[in-house]
Parts: C-alpha cells; structure tokens; sequence
C-alpha cells in the first residue's frame, strides 16, 4: 500500500518501569530545555547583534493578560544560552531556557525577545532537547 511507504514505523518502547508512588512528576524534575527557530527567509534583522544586546542585559520582560491582569515576567534570568548557528544561507537561533518554580515565559516569546522582533511575527520554535535535575 503507497501511504505506509511515507508513514514512519511506529516507535517502540525499549524499557519500562513502574515509577514509585510519590516519585516527583515529569516536568517537575525538568532542569532545562533547549529549543531551535529557523530565522523567516529574508529575515532583514541583524540576529547576532539582537541576540548580544539580550545577553548582555539584565531585564528582558514579556507581558501577557493573565486571568484579566496583566503580568510582566523578567525571561532574562530564564535563559541559560543562546547562539546562531548554521551560517548566512540557513541561519537558526539556537537557546535554552531554564524551568523550575517561579515565573516562566513560553519559548515563542524568548524567541522573539532574542531577536528583536515584535511577538506577532511568526517563529517556527521547535523543541531540541530536555535536562532533567
């Protein structure tokens, strides 16, 4: 059947084990998460001076409406790195926020504050890899 040669196999489950009753939840023990945004094409925006500029600052805020009230979270202290990669023909912001109590921010908005650009602009941000404490 041609649709099963363009679907891929199934992954399979190499071990399982039964996790202790009051064992910590996932994302309670995750410690960091790294994810990767392939820049728009034509992005006319210097990225790496953007993505200095942020590092070296000490304040970088969101705002977002929460439950009628508008909160401001300081994402600065939440990223631990950030770089691009890939050089001038295939460039893409690499960087990892830290998770854990406290205030968070959501990747897209990091994303745009490291580049400079204005949250509705659209950013493909995808998830590259978790740490666990």
């Amino acid at each position: 059947m041609r649709s099963t040669r363009s679907v891929p196999a199934a992954p399979s489950c190499l071990e399982s084990a039964q996790a202790p009753l009051h064992a910590p939840s996932l994302t309670a023990t995750l410690d960091e998460v790294d994810y990767e945004v392939t820049l728009p094409p034509g992005y006319g925006g210097d990225a790496g001076a953007s993505v200095e500029r942020f590092l070296a600052g000490e304040l970088a805020v969101v705002e977002r409406l929460h439950k009628g009230a508008l909160r401001r979270v300081n994402a600065r202290p939440l990223v631990r790195r950030a770089g691009l990669l890939g050089g001038r023909d295939h460039p893409r912001l690499a960087f990892t926020i830290a998770c854990g109590p406290g205030p968070s921010a959501k990747p897209a908005e990091v994303a745009a504050l490291l580049l400079g650009v204005e949250r509705d602009v659209p950013l493909r941000v995808r998830k590259t890899g978790v740490r666990l404490r």
